[in-house]
Parts: C-alpha cells; structure tokens; sequence
C-alpha cells in the first residue's frame, strides 16, 4: 500500500504549549499539508494533572475532525513536543508499507503523541471507537487517549505497527524519564519527541539539547561526469556515509554532470532531496565519488574527490544477497522518485504494454572498450537462445546490438531510447555533448527501472545494471563475464 499523494500533518496544543508548537511548525515539515488545531486550555497543562483528561478528549476529537478535512489524504499526527528534524516522508512510506497504522515506540504501549494513519474505514471506524471512549468519564484525568487507544486497538482490525527508532523518544533513547541528564540523538534520527518529560520549560531545554543544530556538519553531494549510475551509486555512497557520521547532506548534480546537465539539478530531475528541504548557504565537506575503498580493493588506492569509507561494493564485483538487501534498503530510503516524474511516467506507460514476466539483456558497450574486452554479441545471443520461450526486453546504447538481438528473435521489445549505431563505437553517449541531456538521463533512467522489473536480467559489468540488482533485491540475474584489463588472470 503506498501513501496517498498528499500526506496532512496534523497538530493540536493548547496555549500553554504555544512556544512547543512554534518549534515544531519550525521543523522538517514542508513536504506535508500541515493542519494546526490551537484549542482551548482546559487544565494545567501537565501531564495527567488537572483538567488533562478534557484536554486530550478535545484533542482527539481534532484528530478525527482533521482526518475528514481534506478527505482521502492519510495523515500523521504530533503532538507540540515533537520536532523533524530532517524530511521524514520516505521513511514514513517505507516503515508503514503494508499497515494501516504507525505508532512511535513507547515501551508497553503504543504512543499516541506521534502516529500516522491512512485515510480508510477502518482506520475512521477506529477514530470514532476512541473519541466515544474518551467520553465516557470526562473527568478521570488518570485514565488518558494513549492508554484508551492502547485498550481499543486489540479489538479493531486495523494493522498496526510500531516506527523504528528513527523516530525517537525517551524511551527508545534511554527507557527513563527526563532529569536533566544528557541526551545525544543517534545520526539517524528523523524526529525527535520530548515526552517521558513533565513541563514545557523542560520540554523546550531537551528538545534543544537533542537537536544541537550548529554543531551539525554539512555536506554538499555534487556530480561528475562519468555515467548516470556511477553517478548515482556514489551519491547513495556519500548519503550513507553523512547518515553515518551524523551530518546532513544536499545532493546537487549540476554542470559537472556535462552530459545530463539541462539547466538544473538532476538529482531533483528524479528523486526529492533525502536529508535536507532547502540547500544550506556553506558547507563543511564536498564530495564528488565514492568513498575510498577498504584495503582488499586494493586496485584503487583512493577515489579522487571521495569521502570517508565506500559502503557499496564494487560492480565489477558478484554482490551478494545481503549486500543488495542493504543497498535496496538505502535507496528506497534516500532516493525516493519525485512525484509526476516523467521519466518514471514514461516507464510505466511501457511497463504497461509487456507481460507480467520477462527477461531483460543489457548489451552494453561505447565506453566500456577502455576498461574492458567486450563480449560478443555472437556471444549474448548464445546466452538468449536459453530464454528463447519467454519474452525478451533489450535494454542497449547501441542500434547494431539491438538490430543483432532483433535478426535472432523478432519479437524481442525495447524502449525507444537514444543510441550509438555501432556497438563497438568506443566512445559513451553520455561524452557526446551534441546529444539531447535531458532524454539521455531520461532514457538512462527509463531503462533501469525496466531492467529491476523484470524476473530475469542477462548483463555484464554495469552500474547501471547493478543499480537495477540494488533496486530489486529479489531480480534474478545472470552474469556475462568481462575480462577486465587492469585484472592479473
């Protein structure tokens, strides 16, 4: 189940929590339709104290209002002590896939000051069962919305889950309450709830010492001039690193990326930026290539314009099924695809027109020859006559492959993309600055996605194709050998 197109953001306090709020709308939240609620003050303001009951039936009773403003957008709700403190979308379509509803981790119990729910029956049925629940004994400020909601939910059919501990809190932090003691957010960290903390001068002073936002380092991830997935894949490499050593990071592929490069960021050309909305003015670190290589890739010494360690291994390498498992992982965390992409929508639309199942061949030439001895194409069409039976998609840079492909199997389908006529031109699309730059990484794009949607890929040494292997860690593939030249054997 993926999340509605627009997600809300809604948010209910009281006066008393009025400089909390104005933290939190400060936060990371641009990419939600934000729905704030300033209710009355009811009570004192603390924590199952005097009036605490009233004060939470009104606010659970926001939440079901809000929930039909705006009618099917899901929606997450915070209450005033939370803070985002980088976009947190992705991760919330990531983690709640498959469920109905995500609560943040509380110990025993599930968390009803942050959550997220989608826009369904069940989960509005489940709203009126609280709101009906909250007001029976309006009076019993012991008895609150977390605790009902916690006594409801075994009794719905709603699937619930819990967030990771991206979303954090007290609990997930230290399981205590909040004293006065220390408190150092892990690197990863999406958002941050003060609760498990009474008062709201307290609440301000944790959330001030969990955020630390000067102490944070920058990066700025920039492009080169190599292929889209080399590319690509050293930006995930760098965006790892920075969520490892705790900093923040702007991807922007600008006119370095000469053969994609069209005027404006190609990154946001496809995915939205993962760690940061706006683009900080300095930075502490600029990094243009993968990290360096641990010591057993000894035929690199170091990547030129590199950072820190590489995380992603090598595709000239077999990578393994845990490795993939990983990398998957990290995409679909930090490369998320931008709404109306058309590149994604030109996929789709030929996705449309092959079957459920097929096998893909990515012939792969041009600017291989300085690295590489190429393969035949005597050679791949050998490997095809074994899927001979089944529906054949060609993913190639170059016309004579595919005419070659087409000789042997007549059926066989490809995207209308921007090719090289001979398959032993030695010299890559993307050097030639005459070309349209914009289809060519749109073309690119196009076919790797057909590449990872298909149940078996035929390829050789390619990042593209091993982007496609990492962007579908279930894809089977088969290897065609390369004999490297900087290789001994």
């Amino acid at each position: 189940m993926t999340l509605s197109p627009m997600v809300k953001l809604i948010t209910y306090h009281t006066p008393s929590h009025d400089a909390l709020a104005a933290r939190l709308l400060a936060s990371e939240i641009s990419e939600y339709r934000v729905m704030q609620v300033r209710g009355n003050q009811l009570g004192d303001g603390l924590f199952c104290g005097l009036g605490f009951r009233a004060t939470v039936t009104e606010k659970v009773k926001a939440i079901r209002r809000e929930a039909n403003e705006w009618p099917h957008m899901d929606f997450v709700f915070a209450d005033a002590d939370v803070v985002f403190l980088r976009p947190s979308l992705s991760a919330l379509a990531t983690e709640m896939d498959g469920y109905d509803a995500i609560f943040q981790d509380d110990g025993p119990d599930l968390c009803t000051g942050l959550f997220a729910m989608r826009y369904n029956q069940r989960c509005l049925d489940a709203l009126d069962r609280w709101v009906t629940e909250m007001e029976r004994e309006p009076e019993n400020d012991i008895d609150h919305d977390q605790s009902i909601l916690n006594r409801i939910l075994p009794q719905t059919d709603l699937k619930v889950t819990r967030f990771s501990h991206c979303f954090a809190n007290l609990y997930t932090l230290t399981g205590e309450s909040w004293h006065g003691q220390d408190i150092v957010l892990p690197p990863e960290t999406i958002a941050f709830h003060a609760n498990f903390c009474m008062g709201t001068a307290d609440k301000q002073r944790l959330i001030e010492m969990a955020m630390h936002p000067s102490t944070k380092r920058r990066m700025l991830i920039k492009g080169r001039k190599d292929g889209l997935f080399s590319v690509f894949l050293g930006t995930i490499d760098n965006l790892l690193t920075a969520e490892r050593d705790g900093m923040d990071a702007w991807v922007e592929w600008g006119p370095e990326c000469h053969a994609y490069y069209a005027g404006s960021n190609v990154w946001m050309q496809f995915f939205e930026q993962p760690l940061l909305s706006t683009k900080p003015e300095t930075f502490d670190v600029i990094c243009d290539n993968f990290g360096d290589p641990l010591a057993d890739e000894c035929y690199y010494a170091k990547y030129d314009g590199g950072y820190g360690t590489r995380t992603i291994q090598d595709a000239r390498f077999r990578i393994s099924a845990c490795h993939r498992k990983e990398i998957h992982n990290a995409i679909k965390r930090l490369a998320r695809i931008k709404a109306n992409c058309p590149a994604f929508e030109k996929f789709q639309a030929f996705r449309r027109t092959l079957p459920e199942e097929y096998v893909c061949i990515h012939i792969r030439g041009t600017d291989r020859h300085w690295d590489a001895e190429l393969p035949s194409l005597e050679y791949y069409l050998s490997v095809l006559h074994y899927f001979r039976d089944k529906t054949i998609v060609v993913c190639t840079d170059s016309h004579e492959a595919l005419t070659e492909v087409r000789r042997v199997f007549p059926e066989a389908r490809a995207y209308d993309s921007i090719r090289r006529d001979k398959y032993g031109d030695d010299v890559g699309i993307h050097t030639r600055p005459q070309e349209d730059h914009q289809r060519i990484a749109e073309d690119a794009f196009v076919e790797m996605l057909i590449m990872a949607s298909s149940k078996i890929l035929i390829h050789s040494g390619s990042n593209m194709a091993t982007t496609a292997l990492f962007w579908n860690p279930e894809l089977a593939d088969h290897y065609i050998h390369m004999r490297w030249h900087w290789h001994p054997e």
